[in-house]
């Protein structure tokens, strides 16, 4: 599943947009912040990216972005793909005017992610994913012809993303909600060097795409599970159903 990589896209959108708007300190600053994300959210995703509220205190090194929802794509019909009620930014505010940018903390707290499938190859935000991956290789590359712009880079001291919940909705097996288990990272990146923002998402991301991954296919192997047992109970008699038990209670003693 694919989850993971795009809670990562999000995170590399935010880190870039806020570290460099560190350096602007303009009056409108939080509807700047609102605009950008929601536009460039908008071109890389293929779908509608909405912010209800930014609030960033650049002397006071605190950010956070509140009800941040990325829609589903056309031709889905849940209510979104990816919702997240809070995201704050804790920034070491001496750090602005370095080289690496020391992020304190990163916290993504409630999280709603919503996995509609289609068919096994084909589910929302597998779409949505390829559209980043589409969007973000051009990005790459116009950005690369332009090296008057410094590249910023960045240390993460703590990450958490906490209270996320995951809904896979399946034509197979219906609807399912699963609670993901928080995460954790300290330390992310070096100080002396930092990481660029592609590098620090591909290290917040990977234990986010490897909880979702164990979490929706403990639910698809429970699933296949069950019905399976289901088929095979159809199919013995009564005088077989008493065997199994009977060596079911055998094992149990």
């Amino acid at each position: 599943m694919s989850t993971g990589k795009i809670v990562g896209g999000i995170i590399l959108g935010l880190v870039v947009i806020v570290g460099t708007v560190l350096f602007v300190g303009l009056s409108n600053l939080n509807e700047l912040i609102k605009t950008n994300i929601e536009t460039v959210g908008s071109e890389l995703t293929g779908t509608s990216v909405t912010l209800a509220e930014v609030d960033v205190k650049i002397t006071e090194g605190h950010g956070a972005l509140n009800r941040l929802v990325v829609a589903n794509p056309a031709g889905y019909n849940s209510a979104y793909a990816f919702s997240m009620n809070s995201i704050s930014l804790d920034i070491d505010p001496r750090s602005i005017t370095e080289s690496v940018i020391v992020i304190k903390n990163i916290t993504i707290d409630g999280a709603s992610i919503i996995a509609e499938q289609k068919s096994l190859s084909e589910n929302n935000l597998q779409t949505i994913l390829d559209q980043l991956k589409s969007n973000s290789g051009s990005s790459s590359a116009s950005s690369a012809e332009d090296d008057s712009s410094p590249e910023v880079r960045f240390i993460v001291e703590q990450f958490n993303f906490t209270n996320a919940k995951a809904q896979v909705i399946s034509p197979q097996y219906g609807e399912k909600e699963l609670n993901m288990p928080a995460i954790k990272l300290q330390n992310i990146g070096d100080k002396a060097t930092g990481l660029t923002p592609e590098q620090l998402t591909q290290a917040l991301i990977k234990p986010i795409i490897a909880s979702a991954k164990a979490q929706v296919s403990g639910l698809l192997k429970a699933k296949a599970q069950a019905k399976l047992a289901e088929k095979l109970n159809e199919k013995l008699s009564d005088k077989d159903k008493a065997k199994i038990d009977k060596l079911k209670s055998l094992f149990n003693r």
